[in-house]
């Protein structure tokens, strides 16, 4: 009775054998396709990373462009009331009215 309780080690062995067939076989087969999936994932992420480097640089060139243009824009518009300011200053009726342009 003791006998038919006990398994014999060649059985046990078979099984453990078997067992570790089938976990090789699956890591065999999942290894690669995880590591090919992680790689995949990992390439995706960098080129997401190279696509923020570029839009932010690509952004600045714009801004730096909107930047020179307001600039141009600002002086230009100041220039044009500057000359407006001088040329009524230079008016007969202004300086007549104020002794101290007429000096100049």
């Amino acid at each position: 009775m003791i006998q038919q309780l006990k398994k014999p080690k060649s059985q046990i062995s078979e099984r453990t054998h078997a067992a570790v067939l089938r976990v090789q076989r699956i890591v065999r087969v999942l290894l690669p396709l995880a590591i090919g999936t992680a790689l995949l994932i990992l390439g995706i992420f960098f080129s997401w990373q190279a696509w923020l480097v570029w839009s932010v640089e690509t952004g600045a060139s714009e801004a730096d462009t909107v930047r020179s243009s307001a600039i141009t824009a600002i002086s230009a518009t100041l220039r044009q009331t500057m000359q407006r300011v001088q040329d009524a200053l230079a008016t007969p009726d202004v300086q007549s009215q104020n002794p101290t342009l007429a000096r100049r």
